[in-house]
């Protein structure tokens, strides 16, 4: 076995724990897209250049192909799929996540280490967050910037107040309807997840 197959093999098992859709032969064809790359750029054969151009859509084509097959077999065999779809998320978006734990919590000076308490310690803060908001929104305003809410900022910016914002329940399929209606990109907004992420991952966000 040559010295470029043994290379190929190692770095297809270094690989294998993330991206067990890089196979031996894609590795090969990207090696081979390179080599095409440089002879390409640096001639003037047409013939080579159109060859080139060609080579790289089939190799796009069997790439995403090779991943939607792995992250569909991935999803089927996981015990817990909406986790699977976050972490095949993360990984598109090159996102590694936060492995640390909180094992502990000071609230008020006191420092509390059960996790069950700690859960209920977030659960309380996301569902008191929005009456604490009205109530700062409410309070009489300073203008003193270091002592000035967000809220109280912006109220003091504008002549007029905010519009109250209206929620109203939506259905699966209409969220499914939407979804589908979107264009399947790559690039992000400030999130960080494209729409054809979002695409494949439809039938768990509805």
């Amino acid at each position: 076995m040559s010295l470029g197959f043994k290379r190929l093999r190692e770095l297809t098992s270094q690989k294998k724990n993330n991206k067990n859709w890089i196979t031996l032969g894609i590795l090969t064809s990207c090696k081979h897209k390179r080599e095409l790359f440089i002879a390409s750029r640096n001639s003037n054969n047409l013939d080579l250049k159109t060859y080139y151009k060609r080579y790289c859509k089939i190799l796009s084509v069997v790439i995403k192909e090779a991943k939607k097959l792995n992250y569909a077999d991935k999803i089927k065999k996981s015990m817990n799929k909406n986790k699977t779809v976050w972490d095949i998320v993360d990984l598109e978006t090159n996102k590694t996540g936060n492995t640390e734990e909180i094992n502990t919590l000071k609230i008020d000076g006191n420092t509390i280490s059960d996790c069950q308490e700690i859960a209920n310690a977030f659960n309380k803060y996301f569902l008191t967050v929005d009456e604490n908001t009205n109530m700062k929104k409410n309070a009489p305003c300073s203008h003193n910037l270091d002592n000035t809410t967000p809220i109280q900022f912006l109220t003091q910016s504008f002549k007029h107040p905010f519009p109250n914002m209206n929620l109203k329940s939506v259905s699966t399929k209409e969220i499914e309807k939407i979804i589908k209606a979107l264009k399947p990109k790559n690039s992000t907004g400030y999130d960080g997840i494209s729409t054809k992420l979002i695409k494949i991952s439809s039938s768990f966000i509805s």
